[in-house]
């Protein structure tokens, strides 16, 4: 269960990504780099956005196959 997932900003030589983490279990990581801590932050924002559109219902409910990777467009 994710009681203290939270976006957090990483970044080595330049590149910049958010990752979802819950304490030492990371979630997600963002497929994409940015040129600055504020872009990735900005990104982070869209995904918020885009999650709360989501579907509350649970996964274990939803009859779902994925076949390969699965990626998203944020706008």
């Amino acid at each position: 269960m994710m009681d203290q997932a939270a976006f957090e900003i990483v970044g080595e030589a330049g590149q910049w990504r958010w990752q979802l983490a819950d304490g030492e279990t990371h979630i997600a990581l963002s497929a994409e780099t940015y040129g600055s801590p504020d872009d990735a932050r900005d990104h982070v924002e869209r995904t918020r956005a885009a999650a709360s559109t989501l579907s509350s219902e649970p996964l274990s409910d939803i009859d779902t196959q994925v076949d390969g990777a699965v990626t998203f467009q944020i706008q």
